[in-house]
């Protein structure tokens, strides 16, 4: 069996079914859809988890006049989807994957696989489901080593929503030793998700509401409300610090950057100036190739350039 990893990467951080990112019925992009009929020709199954699969079986069967051969893939190739609460999937040819441990044993292979890419971002995601899965299963420790390595990264590369799940599923590891800590987590991941208007991660559902339960009993109501306050005043930073234990003073707050670039994006445009391809910024960075070509095209559209000389040009100005 091999198992291949698809990541869909966009410019602004944010991939949904919404506001037209996909049209199958208005689609121009001529190398977008000849590389996804190059994945379907060599898929004989779909490996999902449930919010994608949701998300999928809510917008693909409904779409009837996609002439990109879309739809009809996946609507007849078998598709497997990692819940351990669904009970129907309602998109047949669909197997529930219920097992914890072969949730586990896929996100551990799709870690290693990201490893050996060294594609930061699905490492990210692999751990988070390793992490889940983990807190399901009652294994709190095993949860917060992964959850704990899948923030680190998310900080790294300037993943916000990652971020924010990540800060309230270590909140729910911290349930057995610390719930004023539950409480402070909880507020944050609910600032966070104001911020980048997120909805609760569904598979996260169970155990926050397990964890928000005993933390009120242990701390009493008004305790609990304290630190949940106290949460949502942190910002993103502090909040990441507080989740991986780290003191508030360890690192100053980010900085803005020139030009409006995230932090990522002014790394990417500092090797841009050092005259490095995309593959050898890749490289350095620990990303996928794509990764940083969707990078260097948000970097242009910010600054109003059109070429990389244009990007050292405006760097050397800035350092000046």
């Amino acid at each position: 069996m091999r198992i291949v990893l698809t990541e869909n990467c966009s410019a602004d951080g944010v991939i949904d079914l919404s506001a037209g990112w996909f049209d199958p019925a208005d689609q121009t992009d001529d190398q977008l859809v000849d590389a996804t009929r190059a994945h379907m020709a060599e898929q004989d199954a779909l490996l999902l988890g449930r919010h994608t699969f949701e998300a999928f079986r809510g917008y693909w069967p409904e779409q009837t006049d996609d002439t990109t051969g879309i739809t009809h893939h996946l609507n007849q190739v078998h598709k497997y989807v990692l819940s351990t609460t669904m009970q129907d999937p309602g998109w047949e040819p669909t197997t529930i994957l219920r097992d914890l441990d072969a949730v586990r044993t896929s996100a551990a292979h799709g870690a290693r696989l990201s490893r050996a890419a060294g594609d930061l971002y699905s490492l990210g995601m692999m751990l988070m489901n390793q992490g889940y899965a983990a807190l399901r299963s009652g294994a709190l420790r095993d949860a917060e080593e992964w959850l704990t390595e899948g923030l680190r990264i998310a900080h790294q590369v300037d993943d916000r929503v990652a971020q924010c799940y990540l800060v309230g599923a270590l909140g729910c590891a911290a349930v057995d030793r610390e719930p004023r800590l539950v409480a402070e987590l909880f507020g944050a991941m609910a600032n966070l998700r104001t911020e980048i208007g997120a909805a609760v991660h569904p598979s996260m559902a169970p155990a926050l509401t397990q964890a928000t339960e005993s933390a009120m009993a242990a701390l009493g109501e008004p305790a609990f409300g304290a630190a949940y306050e106290a949460g949502r005043r942190l910002s993103r930073d502090a909040a990441v610090r507080l989740a991986l234990g780290e003191p508030a003073d360890e690192a100053p707050m980010a900085q803005p950057t020139p030009g409006g670039l995230s932090h990522r994006e002014a790394d990417v445009a500092r090797l841009v100036a050092e005259g490095l391809s995309n593959k050898e910024i890749g490289a350095r960075l620990y990303i996928s190739e794509r990764t940083v070509e969707s990078h260097v095209r948000n970097i242009l559209a910010k600054l109003g350039f059109t070429s990389r000389t244009q990007v050292a040009g405006w760097l050397a100005a800035q350092q000046r």
